[in-house]
């Protein structure tokens, strides 16, 4: 969502512009700049094929493993989530990361010829037990959002929410959806944005 300081800052571009070109007197025609060529047109075969080519480097690159093709990466990437929950809901100490589906992911832009990520990669380390609460520091970046830490203590009894079949959930991009897990995190988890607190 555009901030409306960020609308209001671009009204009043476009208002003065409006007058400056209004007002300013009559130059001769600046010279043609070196312009590199627009990129070319790409056909909707040719952007899926751009858009799996990339998700496949990426995932290559962050995990350390080969996949070969786009249909691999949805099960490569729920296997490390589901991994992950496994440690979770025994709390068990130590440093995982795995990937998630990023917001409007994978949409491409012609004018740029680039993509945006198709997914984030979120750092969880799990502290172990105290008190009864799971406690749990997890660190990622958003593309136009930046830095996201998310501190949480987890009451031990509600850890059996951390299943497979959740992991396998928002790994299909379903995270719009309240589950019981993105309700926990709202409830037993703080969340900072560039080190200011969201909520």
């Amino acid at each position: 969502m555009i901030k409306r300081t960020t609308i209001v800052l671009m009204m009043n571009y476009l208002v003065w512009n409006t007058l400056f070109a209004a007002t300013e007197p009559t130059k001769p025609p600046a010279a043609k700049a070196n312009t590199p060529p627009a990129p070319p047109i790409l056909t909707q075969t040719q952007v899926k094929t751009k858009v799996d080519d990339q998700a496949i480097k990426t995932i290559n690159d962050q995990f350390k493993i080969v996949v070969k093709s786009a249909d691999q990466i949805a099960p490569v990437i729920a296997q490390f989530y589901m991994d992950y929950y496994a440690k979770l809901r025994q709390c068990t100490p130590g440093t995982y990361k795995y990937a998630l589906p990023s917001p409007n992911g994978g949409s491409y832009h012609k004018d740029s010829d680039t993509i945006d990520p198709l997914y984030y990669f979120p750092v969880s380390v799990i502290q172990g037990l105290h008190e009864n609460k799971c406690n749990v520091d997890t660190k990622y970046a958003l593309e136009g959002i930046g830095d996201v830490e998310m501190k949480c203590q987890y009451l031990q009894t509600s850890l059996q929410h951390f299943t497979d079949a959740e992991a396998k959930y928002a790994v299909n991009g379903n995270l719009d959806v309240i589950s019981p897990t993105s309700q926990m995190n709202m409830d037993q988890c703080q969340v900072m944005i560039n080190g200011v607190p969201y909520n």
